[in-house]
């Protein structure tokens, strides 16, 4: 069975995908195959993967429901013991990554159903900064790495899906969903797994997706409204110091490397 599964989503962003094709490609071991699922795209996408889709793997181009309905075919077309999804645009952070995963699943006795790591946050003037992971205890405040930095075996969440009622946060309640289930085996990396650029729907959107991570604290993590109500805040605060003080948001959030 093939180790990992490299899962891209993409629209119209042609330049995006070429982008993740070549930072999939650069990997230094290839227990890996790429799955694209492109949503009807008109910008010469399907023409490019036609042309230049070399790697193991498939690619589909039809319409979908969005981008979470997108990644849940990658889910089912995915034939590795492990997912990682990689949308255009997203990039893994370095040659070695993929390799550096393997050997760390292959060192567990047993096999890890998540394993996650550290990011490197991307502004658009090209400036990284290091995001470390957190701890799995901390998924009530919020996802504990980016989505990009996650790997959750197949067949664990290959009946679980993403949620359709969640538009933004789609990621959010699968992982929490995933970190819930009895007896699951985690493993937590201390290297940078993908590249992320800031920005994006969820960013765009935040206090709508605020509105969202409330409701999967209250159903899924079945937190109490208390507390939801002030995570909800305290996010709510973060949101606009983000905003107004940029510089000691990113004090407070990224680590040096």
């Amino acid at each position: 069975m093939t180790k990992i599964s490299v899962i891209t989503v993409c629209r119209n962003d042609i330049k995006g995908l070429q982008q993740t094709f070549q930072s999939i490609a650069s990997q230094d071991c290839d227990d890996f195959e790429w799955l694209v699922i492109d949503g009807d795209s008109s910008d010469g996408t399907v023409e490019w993967l036609e042309g230049n889709h070399r790697l193991k793997g498939s690619w589909i181009s039809e319409s979908d429901g969005g981008i979470y309905d997108a990644m849940n075919k990658g889910i089912g077309l995915a034939t590795g013991e492990y997912l990682l999804f990689m949308n255009s645009g997203d990039l893994i952070a370095q040659p070695d990554v993929l390799s550096r995963l393997i050997q760390a699943i292959e060192r567990e006795k047993e096999a890890p159903d998540f394993v996650y790591g550290d990011a490197l946050d991307v502004e658009e003037n090209g400036t990284h900064h290091y995001r470390k992971s957190r701890q799995v205890s901390h998924i009530n405040v919020g996802m504990i790495t980016r989505h990009q930095a996650m790997l959750y075996r197949r067949e664990i969440i290959v009946t679980e899906r993403y949620p359709s009622d969640f538009k933004l946060s789609g990621d959010y309640a699968l992982t929490a969903r995933t970190l819930m289930k009895e007896g699951i085996q985690i493993l937590q990396v201390s290297f940078p797994i993908c590249l992320f650029a800031l920005g994006g729907a969820h960013d765009e959107h935040r206090l709508k997706a605020l509105h969202e991570d409330f409701r999967i604290r209250k159903e899924i993590l079945k937190e109490s409204y208390l507390a939801c109500l002030l995570l909800f805040g305290v996010h709510w605060l973060h949101y606009h110091i983000r905003n107004s003080v940029p510089e000691l948001n990113k004090k407070l959030l990224y680590t040096r490397y």
